[in-house]
């Protein structure tokens, strides 16, 4: 039976909500994962477990809850590590799903990358703990926000509404939103890079200050271009929106954090508040890059470049006047 013909009956349209419904789980699953990656962090805890993959010579899932309660570190340190585990089984359950059910050769691609993320996401995290390396505690934490934006990316192509849409409406403003967009997504990405290394390798902080007023003002343009051309068309809209107002929590987040950091007392106990703030910090900042990957992502289904007239063969006069046969390029995604 071909894929083309698996994709057809309600039984088969049931199975793709499923798919999808599976996507937002497992992206769902990895946000408590990125806090408790935060925490670890901001506790100063990511090696109070020195061994790996096992804890303490024990198997992962049979450490006992006894001796898990028993520090601070170990609790916060175990934790991550067995949510990090159930994603990875939530990961392979929706990579097998996707290359069973989905018929667009893409998508089903995009869920073997995440299979191939997660996998490579929990090695780098044993590698930290094993060779004792921060930098790698910066790429293990830079990865986990691409993983995350990947099953993102997945749970708004298996969406019902990216499916069913009508072909988008050509506008000239198109291509402007999408550059504006991916120009955004990767200044934030390339903020969190600058904030992990901030954490993990003190470094100086001006750097991701100046990076944090270049995104303020890509994310402004994006939203008010968004505005301008589809504030008719919601699916774009509305991540815009949300971009702007997320944009405002983060500066203040980062303020708070920043005032904390300077406060704190070398040797001294970390405040609880800080920890708060600083993971409160990671996790809006990933919040900010999600939406904005939906929102460049969804620029490829709702929204159009004006249809070109390009003609085949040559046919140029002194006048330069075209002739001939044309094509037809658009371009929406399904």
């Amino acid at each position: 039976m071909s894929l083309e013909t698996k994709d057809r009956g309600p039984a088969a349209e049931t199975s793709r909500n499923g798919v999808h419904r599976f996507a937002i789980l497992t992206a769902v699953a990895t946000f408590p994962l990125l806090m408790l990656g935060g925490i670890v962090t901001s506790l100063e805890v990511g090696l109070a477990v020195p061994d790996w993959p096992t804890t303490f010579g024990y198997q992962m899932f049979l450490y006992p809850i006894g001796k898990m309660l028993e520090s601070t570190g170990v609790f916060w340190e175990h934790s991550h590590r067995l949510m990090g585990s159930i994603v990875g089984l939530l990961t392979v359950g929706l990579a097998l799903w996707i290359w069973r059910q989905e018929s667009r050769r893409w998508v089903r691609w995009l869920g073997f990358a995440a299979l191939v993320g997660v996998c490579i996401q929990g090695v780098l995290g044993g590698l930290r703990v094993t060779l004792i390396e921060r930098v790698l505690a910066v790429v293990h934490g830079s990865f986990a926000q691409a993983f995350f934006c990947l099953v993102v990316v997945i749970a708004v192509v298996t969406a019902p509404g990216w499916r069913q849409a009508p072909p988008a409406e050509p506008r000239s403003a198109t291509r402007r939103v999408r550059r504006l967009a991916l120009v955004t997504t990767g200044a934030l990405y390339g903020q969190l890079i600058l904030g992990a290394l901030v954490r993990h390798l003190q470094m100086s902080v001006l750097a991701h200050v100046a990076g944090a007023l270049i995104v303020a003002v890509l994310c402004s343009l994006t939203q008010r271009s968004v505005r301008r051309s589809f504030a008719d068309v919601p699916a774009l809209a509305k991540p815009a929106r949300r971009l702007v107002t997320l944009l405002g929590i983060q500066i203040l987040l980062g303020i708070v954090t920043w005032l904390a950091v300077r406060n704190t007392v070398p040797g001294a106990a970390i405040p609880i508040a800080d920890v708060v703030s600083a993971t409160s910090h990671v996790l809006v900042g990933a919040l900010l890059l999600m939406t904005s990957v939906t929102l460049l992502t969804r620029t490829y289904r709702f929204a159009a470049e004006p249809r070109l007239e390009l003609p085949v063969g040559e046919a140029l006069s002194d006048a330069a006047e075209w002739t001939g046969p044309s094509v037809e390029i658009a371009g929406s995604v399904r």
